[in-house]
């Protein structure tokens, strides 16, 4: 419940009308932000835009070639226009030469007009190395068109599909 006793009037006059009593077209976060939902702002963000990013399950590297890893990437509301936002790759168990050309992916990926999706492919290089599992996180940002990312990075691992045989003479 509450009070709108406290609410001061609006006194911009947003159309240059000079009519002060008529709702305010966009909500706290200014010029761009449409409102969502009814006339009445109470200092929450409505249904904003939002991308995130899908945990991906373990998945083996192979012994050569290239597996891709595959992520999938979502958008909230409309599919009106593209929205394109940068990716990076990193995590504290990682190595760098286990992707391709040796350094972790960075880059950007769209989400085109009319789509609510699009998949985003890391190349991870096979090896015969017996080594660790390595997790490693994907990680959105700067999505543009007046898009925030929701929800934590993204997770996945290489898991290792190598053994270490031992030989006694």
């Amino acid at each position: 419940a509450g009070s709108a006793a406290f609410v001061p009037a609006d006194t911009y006059y947003l159309d240059g009308d000079s009519d002060t009593s008529e709702a305010i077209p966009f909500d706290q976060r200014g010029n761009g932000f449409l409102r969502a939902i009814g006339t009445v702002d109470i200092g929450a963000f409505e249904l904003q835009k939002s991308v995130s990013i899908s945990n991906l399950v373990a998945t083996s590297e192979g012994n050569s070639g290239t597996t891709n890893f595959v992520f999938t990437i979502t958008r909230s509301g409309e599919t009106t226009g593209d929205v394109t936002m940068t990716y990076t790759v990193g995590g504290a168990a990682v190595n760098a030469a286990d992707f391709v050309g040796g350094t972790l992916p960075t880059g950007s990926v769209t989400i085109p007009d009319g789509q609510a999706s699009t998949t985003l492919s890391i190349p991870v290089r096979g090896d015969l190395a017996a080594e660790l599992d390595e997790a490693f996180t994907v990680t959105l940002s700067a999505p543009d068109n007046g898009y925030v990312v929701a929800g934590a990075p993204s997770s996945s691992t290489i898991t290792n599909d190598d053994t270490l045989s031992v030989v006694i003479n």
